[in-house]
């Protein structure tokens, strides 16, 4: 499989106000791909489900082309008041066949309670694609929708120097219209085909982080994370299990060091 992803981003930044700014963005993706395979026809089987590979029926892919994922978001920054943050934004994205178009309502709220102190919340809504796999014609369900996820946060902030800072943060995430595998059979274009994939899975995600931060300064910049979390996954008629993404312990220390003459070194190890 051979591909070559371009991004394209860009960011107005319109400020009538003092209390008041409005950005537009633009954030889009364009990939051209060769995918050329011939193995065992293991789509849409779950791991330690179905015959042995060497009873699987060979399955053959050689194509090309072009996917594309135009994407534009609007956000607006209000200062009501003094120490409060208001942050509302929309995006709008359209899958890669242009099939299925999603608007993602999102709103983070900072407010500095006493100067050093920053209670902050914020919920949206964020997509993803299929895989080009789980959506190909050959391997998955070009009838896949764009899968979902609610994004909801809680956390403080404390300035404990002017550099260093602490911070500590609770989240969820509900997930919903996953892919799975299914060895279910449909009906496309008059034939019945397997099905592969379907938008039938769900998943949470929930979790504390704590984190030391070192704001950057003439020569120095890094910090400290530990997050606790659960991922799970359920399908209908079963119950909760850990996804492969679960890190019950993420332990993240990373830092920079300015060397001067435009040359930096920086470490990150994570367990």
């Amino acid at each position: 499989y051979d591909f070559v992803p371009i991004q394209l981003r860009d960011e107005f930044v319109w400020r009538p106000a003092r209390a008041l700014q409005i950005t537009l963005g633009l954030d889009c993706g364009v990939e051209w791909y060769r995918a050329r395979a011939r193995l065992p026809d293991i789509f849409g089987i779950e791991p330690g489900q179905g015959p042995p590979l060497c009873m699987q029926e060979t399955l053959e892919v050689n194509s090309s082309g072009w996917n594309w994922f135009p994407g534009v978001f609007l956000e607006t920054e209000l200062r009501p008041v003094d120490g409060l943050r208001l942050i509302p934004g929309i995006r709008f994205d359209i899958d890669d066949e242009g099939r299925y178009a999603v608007i993602e309502p999102r709103i983070n709220v900072r407010y500095e309670v006493v100067e050093g102190t920053t209670l902050k919340a914020g919920v949206g809504l964020y997509s993803q694609s299929p895989g080009p796999q789980e959506s190909s014609d050959d391997t998955g369900n070009p009838d896949l929708r764009i899968q979902r996820a609610w994004h909801y946060g809680l956390g403080v902030e404390q300035d404990i120097t002017d550099n260093i800072s602490i911070s500590v943060d609770l989240f969820y995430k509900n997930l919903d219209r996953l892919v799975r595998g299914t060895d279910d059979e449909v009906m496309r274009d008059g034939e019945l085909v397997a099905e592969n994939f379907d938008n039938d899975s769900e998943g949470r995600i929930y979790g504390a982080e704590i984190l030391a931060r070192y704001e950057p300064d003439e020569w120095f910049f890094g910090w400290i994370a530990v997050t606790v979390l659960r991922s799970e996954r359920r399908q209908p008629g079963r119950d909760w299990t850990s996804s492969e993404f679960d890190q019950i312990l993420n332990l993240t220390l990373l830092g920079s060091v300015d060397l001067g003459a435009g040359w930096n070194v920086g470490l990150r190890f994570r367990v």
